[in-house]
């Protein structure tokens, strides 16, 4: 299976933009593109492979120079590709839906609205931390701005608490244990340092003092954790506990 690095990749939407038409309910290809999501959305219900492809939109478009742009919308689309294969990019699993020029892309607009797979959405990408490389740290923030749209939810209702979410699985690719938004400074920063994400349920990286880590769920793992990754300074409710 061929392995490619996220970094083969040029994030470039223009491009993109011009290899696609309506016609009628129906998206139709001006040129030779690539859908690319990552296989685990098949064991997550978010995807499935069934006279056609239905999955969730949130997915890369691919050029024939590897340029790509970002579908981000919290939706199901059926997706009529040609042929369908596998590929790994940073050493994981990822389908890729080949579609010839002129062919149907989407055979039909006209998307069902559906909020059952939320929850499922939120457990890959945040409990776990399993955020697809080509999801950037602003469009993570935003997978749900649109689900009261696309899904008839009102989780999108408040960004705040999803920008919060996403700072805290964050962190940069070298050293897991600091948090990207405490090293990014400016805006070219995010094109420059690599990132990398962790789940809520991490209990080494999420949580940064030993309380939280022996009054948590998993008290192996926190236990654990504590002894490997020793704390510098005590918090208010530790210091609260001690007195």
């Amino acid at each position: 299976m061929v392995n490619l690095s996220s970094d083969d990749f040029k994030y470039n939407p223009e491009p993109i933009k011009k290899l696609f038409s309506t016609v009628g309910n129906s998206i139709v290809t001006k040129g030779s593109v690539r859908v690319i999501f990552p296989s685990i959305y098949l064991n997550k219900e978010l995807g499935e492979i069934d006279n056609g492809v239905n999955v969730i939109s949130i997915y890369a478009v691919v050029d024939d120079n590897d340029n790509y742009a970002v579908v981000n919308k919290p939706i199901f689309a059926k997706l009529t590709p040609d042929d369908i294969s596998e590929i790994e990019i940073n050493d994981k699993p990822h389908k890729v839906l080949h579609f010839s020029k002129n062919t149907v892309f989407i055979e039909n607009r006209k998307l069902v609205k559906n909020n059952s797979f939320l929850f499922n959405l939120f457990d890959l990408f945040f409990l776990q931390g399993k955020v697809p490389w080509f999801l950037s740290y602003e469009k993570t923030a935003r997978i749900f701005e649109h689900a009261k749209d696309y899904a008839g939810s009102k989780i999108g209702n408040n960004p705040i608490a999803l920008e919060i979410l996403t700072a805290i699985i964050t962190r940069l690719q070298d050293d897991k244990t600091k948090f990207y938004r405490q090293v990014i400074e400016k805006p070219s920063d995010l094109k420059k340092i690599k990132r990398t994400t962790i789940g809520l349920m991490n209990i080494y990286y999420t949580f940064d003092n030993t309380t939280a880590k022996l009054v948590g769920s998993y008290y192996n793992e926190g236990v654990n954790s504590a002894l490997v990754n020793q704390e510098t300074k005590s918090t208010n409710i530790e210091k609260l506990l001690r007195a």
